[in-house]
């Protein structure tokens, strides 16, 4: 059951990415859009920086839980490599829980926001009026995919560091859980 559960969250991340993935190449296109409005018709595309602008939150987003379930997110495996396992599955935990933490603490503080924007309806723009509100609802629906992908981490350095025999991932980037 949990290993279902492990697996459908991990899938869930990865169709995240693949949107947001799509999402970039969509931002990319509105952008061309609007430059070549500006340059050669000396009109721009109404609403462009509000699309980019929301849109690239929600992007950000939509890619975290997955960088994160890949362990390919920023970080430095010098000092990390050189630890004995033991210790450097400990780093890795610590480094997971803070991580855990930091997107409860993203979870909570936009909680409100999210439900006042819901509420509201609220949208940005002018010429263009584009909601908000998504983007909030996206933001909470990546931390808690990533705050899940690092407690799941926590969990599987828990586990090596008990059961010496338990497999792990190393993509050459030091020690992956």
């Amino acid at each position: 059951m949990i290993r279902k559960f492990d697996r459908f969250m991990n899938i869930l991340a990865s169709v995240s990415s693949y949107i947001g993935a799509v999402g970039i190449l969509i931002i990319m296109i509105v952008i061309c859009f609007d430059v070549t409005g500006r340059i050669f018709f000396n009109h721009p595309n109404i609403g462009t920086p509000e699309i980019v602008q929301n849109s690239l939150a929600a992007i950000a987003f939509l890619m975290l839980p997955w960088a994160t379930y890949l362990g390919q997110h920023v970080r430095s495996t010098m000092i990390k490599n050189r630890l004995p396992v033991k210790l450097a599955y400990s780093a890795e935990i610590a480094a997971y829980f803070v991580g855990a933490c930091l997107f409860l603490g993203v979870i909570l503080s936009a909680w409100e926001p999210m439900t006042f924007a819901t509420k509201i309806k609220d949208f940005q723009g002018e010429g263009l009026r584009v909601p908000i509100y998504p983007v909030w609802w996206v933001i909470i629906y990546g931390s808690v995919l990533s705050c899940y992908q690092c407690i799941s981490k926590i969990v599987k350095a828990a586990a090596a560091i008990k059961n010496p025999t338990f497999t792990t991932e190393d993509d050459g980037g030091g020690i992956q859980v």
